[in-house]
């Protein structure tokens, strides 16, 4: 390959690279915003403006969003037991966590704690936040937007909610239901038992975008650069090859 060649070789080949297309799409989380926490989650009956950063326009075009709500439902309790046999305690909550979101929508996660024990005569039993022995479920559902996205897109937040509501609580003794809600009861004076109904949720929000497009010179255009290119080194060559002909002569 001639010297001429090589020189034209490379900025041919690095305009082509600079061509390279941009991918067709990329989607990115923002952080999660919550409600209390497992170490000091909140009494089911919440509801608290929660705010998620919105999608910044610059990076392209939002397609979709998707909101995630994850809930956790917790039920400490206690029971007792003061006769001489022993009791068998089944212990039921529900909960129901709802998702307020933009444009007037909503998610609903239900959740429900079960536990069955059986206390031994003359003995009780206090479960709390920090036993291993908690009952708690955890769930999580998503609400996804393909239209109306204005609500997201932009550089500052927007605002969804939380709220929670309480369903019966029941506490059964020897299979017998009794609703007890957060109250200590009594099973003709045999036993009894009070459940807590705590909570605590996270919503997070994930988009789907068209990146922004790259700017592609027209062909006219890449045609234009490499024959300037060409023309240049062209030029340079033959100033080169003339200085070198020329002090060679006598």
């Amino acid at each position: 390959m001639s010297g001429l060649s090589k020189l034209l070789l490379f900025p041919c080949v690095a305009v082509v690279l600079g061509l390279c297309p941009a991918a067709s799409r990329a989607a990115y989380s923002d952080p999660t915003a919550s409600i209390g926490s497992a170490a000091a989650p909140v009494n089911l009956d919440f509801s608290a403006p929660l705010h998620l950063p919105q999608f910044n326009p610059t990076l392209g075009t939002l397609q979709k969003v998707t909101l995630t709500l994850t809930g956790t439902l917790e039920g400490p309790f206690s029971a007792n037991n003061p006769t001489g046999g022993p009791l068998t305690f089944g212990i039921d909550s529900f909960g129901m966590m709802t998702l307020n979101a933009p444009g007037n929508k909503s998610l609903a996660l239900p959740l429900a704690i079960t536990r069955q024990l059986t206390l031994p005569a003359h003995s009780s039993m206090s479960v709390g936040l920090l036993d291993p022995m908690l009952p708690k479920t955890t769930g999580s559902t998503s609400l996804i937007y393909t239209s109306d996205l204005s609500s997201f897109i932009g550089t500052g937040a927007f605002d969804v909610s939380v709220s929670g509501a309480r369903n019966p609580q029941m506490v059964q003794i020897n299979g017998l239901p009794l609703s007890i809600g957060a109250a200590v009861v009594g099973f003709n004076a045999q036993g009894g038992g009070s459940i807590v109904q705590q909570g605590y949720a996270s919503v997070s929000v994930a988009y789907l975008f068209q990146p922004g497009e790259i700017v592609v010179p027209e062909p006219a255009g890449i045609v234009l650069m490499t024959s300037g290119v060409g023309i240049g080194l062209l030029a340079r060559w033959r100033r080169a090859r003339g200085t070198a002909g020329g002090g060679s002569r006598p």
